[in-house]
């Protein structure tokens, strides 16, 4: 299953790619925290800083408006902290490593030398795998649809952007991507677990430049 949804999101990205006016390239950093619920916990979520990289396409509806889908690896996580009923402390380090496919529409602004966007979408992610660490040790986690496995793979969730490119095809972009899905794979009323962040990345849109050198020489 996990072969087949990774070659579907490859498909999808790069069908888009072939037919978009611009693609690129983009990296930046990431800053995820939980929104938890666990009855018999007392916990405060602390937040992860991770990397993110990516290709990224657009491709033109209208003047003004572009379907903005992009392939990203992106790190998520966060730490737990915090008292059990019987006043013992814990604290576990999470880190999540998802391949994630934010399909963005977005809404171009001219402004001189470039143009601001804004924009949203579905996002769909799927982990390729992730680190626990508490007291001292780590431990790899375990992702899948059995009750046997900490963490649901599959997570959907929301994409909010905002950014500015410049007629270099240089850009520059802010995201925040709230988890829509429990992926917590304990099956009880008093556990939900939820991602939830933003990142900022810097990029460039290869046909850009391209296009900019044709305009000139003609």
């Amino acid at each position: 299953m996990k072969t087949n949804f990774l070659l579907v999101l490859f498909l999808v990205f790069f069908i888009t790619k072939s037919e978009a006016q611009k693609f690129g390239v983009q990296a930046g950093a990431t800053f995820y925290s939980f929104k938890d619920k666990i009855e018999t916990l007392t916990l405060n979520a602390d937040p992860k800083v991770g990397v993110t990289v990516g290709v990224i396409a657009s491709l033109p509806i209208s003047r003004s408006i572009a379907f903005m889908p992009s392939l990203n690896f992106t790190q998520k996580g966060g730490s737990l902290s915090g008292f059990t009923d019987s006043a013992d402390q814990i604290k576990i380090h999470y880190t999540f490593n998802y391949l994630e496919l934010p399909l963005n529409f977005v809404y171009n602004i001219p402004v001189k030398g470039g143009e601001i966007f804004v924009g949203a979408g579905p996002n769909i992610g799927w982990a390729l795998g992730g680190k626990e660490k508490a007291n001292g040790e780590s431990s790899d986690l375990s992702f899948g649809s059995g009750t046997d496995n900490q963490f649901k793979a599959l997570e959907f969730g929301a994409n909010v952007l905002a950014g500015f490119k410049w007629n270099t095809g240089l850009f520059v972009t802010a995201n925040y991507n709230p988890g829509l899905t429990d992926i917590s794979n304990i099956e009880s009323a008093d556990v939900d677990f939820h991602n939830h962040g933003f990142g900022i990345r810097i990029g460039i849109m290869l046909h850009a430049r391209a296009e900019k050198k044709s305009s000139e020489s003609q």
